[in-house]
């Protein structure tokens, strides 16, 4: 992992890996976004395990926010995928047993 001098840096690197991970589940891209998310993890580690983490946890708050935001839409995608992907899994499960029944039936 490249190592970061400030806790401003390690906070935006977070933020540009949270962008990034939106704009890819705004194209459902869901591999490339759980592969950022385990490298962002990496770097959020590294923030918090800074050694002035406390004395400038304050100047880094509004990126911190920010991230939470960017997190917040992106979770909203993936339930949002998640559920579409759920209703479709029913529909296909009503259709094969649909299928099914109508070769049961059919059959003399």
């Amino acid at each position: 992992m490249m190592q970061y001098t400030s806790v401003s840096q390690y906070a935006n690197k977070v933020n540009r890996l949270s962008q990034r991970m939106l704009d890819l589940a705004r194209k459902s891209n869901w591999p490339e976004v759980a592969r950022l998310e385990a490298e962002r993890q990496v770097v959020i580690e590294g923030l918090f395990s800074h050694p002035d983490i406390q004395d400038e946890l304050v100047s880094v708050a509004d990126t911190l926010a920010e991230v939470i935001a960017l997190d917040r839409e992106c979770i909203m995608l993936g339930e949002q995928t998640q559920t579409s992907a759920t209703s479709e899994n029913c529909r296909l499960q009503q259709g094969h047993r649909a299928a099914i029944a109508y070769l049961d039936n059919s059959q003399v």
